[in-house]
């Protein structure tokens, strides 16, 4: 033992296990709560109790992981859980119940951890986990209702073979709690990482989930519940700032999962006649192993409706805000989701989709997000997705090569898409790009494509409007109107109706393709039998009119090998007609490769501010260069190589995808990153970065969870679990968990030599 210097009543003895610096807040601890001139002992853990409890004449244990402690008295009349044979724990005294009060000191952490909800759910407390430690888990960790927390604090959980359904979960239906800072090491299990069912005011934040393996669970997933004996919505649930690593997302149906899945259910299909009860029985039985319960089939084979949502298993009211997600085949999927949600400044790459609102999903704003190399879909709209918002997003990819940057397909109506920022680049190898930059289509009406600036490759066209989805435009083959046979139908019934495409600045770079296609058709239908051979699909007469399309002041940026008389193509065939046979205007060819609205400019040549404006926004798909003047300007690159000079004044620069060198001149100039960050790909060199002339960083706050600089900037070797941006020489980086070990870090900027940041230089 030793004894303290300072002149009190008291000593205490510290097993080795415990650090001076746990002695220390251990002490304060107990001068706070344990009488003067009492003896105690501080351990580090439950089994360390235990042996200190054979003493005696001791009648206090502190249990201290090093942050967080809990009293122990013996002979009390507190918390008996621990089963620390005549002694009891008074957690109200920390207010808060930490899990080393039942954790032996080896072994997995979750039996501890459950133990120690039960207690928390008594006294109306949270749970808090050590300080970045590594534990393993045999059994699913439950949040119980009325326990206000677990705090991970940073600490690895290794999932391992005995967990089923979740490494964690709420208590199904339970409200006002939160799980944070937990690190879950999926060990490739089949498993959600969080599960969240039917739950109200709950918080899933700063957390990361990785090793999720090749499975088509969710690393965090948030539902309804719907079973004979018990249907619950889920409620005013928030995902914030969480880390999640997927495997890359691949074109093959039904490959990979979800990193964010929120749901609801929808209602049981009442079979009103025999005929339409074998119907849905033979489409679902063409459904693939683990997919939905047949939605594609009906609509697609059968009567072309979806089931309504069910309201006592919904989903509303859904924040989802600051997370980054890497690789899955959806990065945040949306099913059955209505009321008021929001889908905002997150950082999405390498999703086969990264947003997916599908299946009923109304009233959700999906705005200033980075959404980067998806492979067929930066945005999904599907199967009634109504009266939703895609705005400010930024929207790129290197590896597109499916459906559409944004798609409005299947009874998706009064959708809104405007002021995105999209641009495709051609894919690397003998990949042809995708389809289209935009799509909407097949049984769709009311919806509004505006004020967007669309850039890039596609060998479809820039701009994709059906009324019967082919096959081909979903594959990402080659339309039936470049053979002008019959198509092959895919999905859609009926006419799409009011479209509204208008404002919009478009660079296409691609060669002898229309910049707007308009296609209506006609099909009878699936007709043909199933799969099992039980059923005939029967044959319909589905017109797909195309009526109400509306085209106004939409700019065509050079066509760098686009022909003119392709501008707009518009394809009639069996009576379908687009907007009953008149000709389609609204699509005009900048001069000059230019255009102004206001006082920016838009080109995709070189080009410099003359003086009377001060924007620049440089697109397509050529290395170009923009130049500032005299006054305060804001230049933009485009996605390949520029090289952008602010000149005089405060300038904003922002060099895109891709390594350029950014010189702001003379004056406090402000150097932007808002796309994917890339070590390979995309380094920006900060030509003439002073901190002495006010020279400051923004980055997307997708990036670092629009969370203060303070929070997140830290020289090499002072990171923690917060970190995201890390000085190391001239060169910064980019940590998505810090010190954690699930992320590397990635170079994204090289500074002056000399140049030493601190928190005050970012904004």
């Amino acid at each position: 033992m030793f004894f303290l210097s300072m002149p009190i009543d008291f000593y205490f003895e510290a097993y080795p296990a415990v650090a001076a610096a746990t002695a220390e807040s251990a002490q304060t601890f107990a001068t706070s709560h344990i009488p003067q001139g009492q003896r105690f002992k501080i351990v580090a853990n439950l089994g360390e109790a235990q042996k200190a409890a054979q003493d005696p004449a001791l009648r206090y244990l502190i249990i201290s992981d090093g942050k967080h402690h809990a009293l122990f008295q013996k002979d009390g009349n507190g918390d008996t859980n621990a089963g620390l044979s005549g002694w009891s724990a008074y957690f109200a005294k920390a207010g808060y119940v930490p899990a080393a009060a039942f954790y032996s000191g080896s072994g997995e952490i979750s039996a501890a951890v459950n133990k120690a909800m039960i207690s928390a759910k008594k006294a109306g407390l949270g749970v808090k986990l050590g300080v970045n430690q590594t534990y393993t888990s045999e059994s699913q960790i439950k949040v119980l209702q009325g326990v206000k927390y677990l705090h991970g604090n940073g600490s690895t959980i290794q999932v391992g073979a005995g967990v089923r359904e979740s490494a964690v979960k709420f208590e199904t239906g339970l409200q006002n709690s939160t799980i944070d800072g937990l690190v879950l090491n999926m060990n490739n299990r089949p498993l959600s990482g969080i599960l969240a069912q039917g739950t109200q005011h709950t918080t899933i934040s700063n957390n990361t989930v990785y090793n999720t393996g090749a499975n088509d669970k969710a690393a965090i997933s948030i539902t309804g519940v719907s079973n004979p004996n018990n249907r619950l919505s889920t409620n005013n649930v928030s995902v914030l700032n969480n880390r999640i690593i997927m495997p890359d997302g691949k074109m093959e149906r039904g490959s990979g999962g979800t990193a964010i899945y929120v749901g609801g259910y929808p209602i049981a299909p009442k079979s009103k006649t025999q005929a339409e009860k074998r119907l849905y029985e033979a489409a679902a039985k063409d459904v693939p192993a683990g997919q939905d319960l047949g939605r594609w089939s009906l609509y697609a084979k059968g009567n072309g409706k979806v089931a309504e949502t069910n309201p006592e298993a919904k989903a509303a009211n859904i924040t989802i805000q600051g997370n980054y997600i890497d690789g899955g085949r959806y990065g945040i999927g949306f099913n059955e989701v209505s009321g008021n949600s929001t889908i905002s400044h997150n950082y999405l790459t390498n999703n086969t989709r990264n947003i997916s609102l599908q299946n009923n999903v109304f009233n959700v704003a999906i705005k200033n997000n980075l959404l980067t190399d998806a492979l067929s879909a930066g945005v999904l709209l599907g199967y009634n997705a109504d009266h939703n918002t895609i705005s400010g997003n930024i929207i790129n990819s290197t590896r597109f090569v499916g459906q559409a940057l944004i798609i409005a397909v299947q009874g998706s109506n009064h959708n809104t898409i405007t002021r995105n920022h999209l641009d495709a680049a051609k894919p690397s190898g003998r990949h042809e790009p995708g389809k289209w930059l935009i799509y909407a289509g097949s049984d769709t009406s009311d919806n509004n494509i505006t004020d967007n600036i669309i850039s890039g490759s596609a060998k479809g066209s820039a701009l994709g409007l059906e009324a019967i989805w082919d096959r081909a435009s979903a594959s990402g083959e080659r339309a039936a109107y470049t053979t002008g046979l019959p198509i092959h139908y895919n999905g859609g019934n009926g006419s799409t109706k009011n479209v509204s495409i208008s404002g919009n600045i478009i660079a296409p770079s691609f060669p002898a393709a229309p910049v707007l296609y308009v296609g209506a058709d006609t099909s009878k239908g699936w007709n043909k039998k199933s799969s099992d051979g039980s059923f005939d699909f029967p044959a319909r007469n589905i017109i797909g009119h195309i009526t109400g399309l509306s085209l106004k002041n939409n700019i065509v940026l050079g066509t760098q090998g686009t022909h003119f008389s392709e501008l707009i193509r518009k394809h009639e065939n069996g009576g379908a007609t687009v907007n009953g046979g008149k000709k389609l205007e609204g699509l005009q060819v900048g001069a000059n490769g230019i255009t102004r609205r206001n006082q920016t400019v838009y080109a995709i040549h070189n080009h410099s501010l003359n003086g009377k404006d001060n924007t620049l926004v440089l697109i397509g798909n050529q290395a170009i260069n923009g130049s500032g003047g005299p006054q305060d300007d804001i230049i933009t690159g485009n996605a390949q190589a520029n090289v952008l000079n602010g000149g005089a004044g405060n300038d904003t620069l922002d060099g895109g995808y891709g390594h350029d060198v950014l010189n702001g001149g003379a004056g406090a100039d402000t150097f932007v990153f808002s796309s994917k960050l890339s070590d390979t790909e995309n380094i920006n060199i900060l030509k003439d970065f002073n901190p002495n002339e006010g020279d400051k960083i923004s980055l997307h706050p997708a990036l670092t969870g629009n969370n203060p600089p303070a929070a997140w900037f830290a020289k090499a070797g002072a990171e923690t679990p917060a970190t995201r941006v890390i000085q190391k020489g001239n060169t910064l980086y980019y940590d998505a968990d810090g010190s954690g070990s699930a992320f590397q870090p990635v170079k994204f900027a090289v500074l002056p030599n000399n140049v030493q940041l601190n928190a005050g230089h970012f904004k």
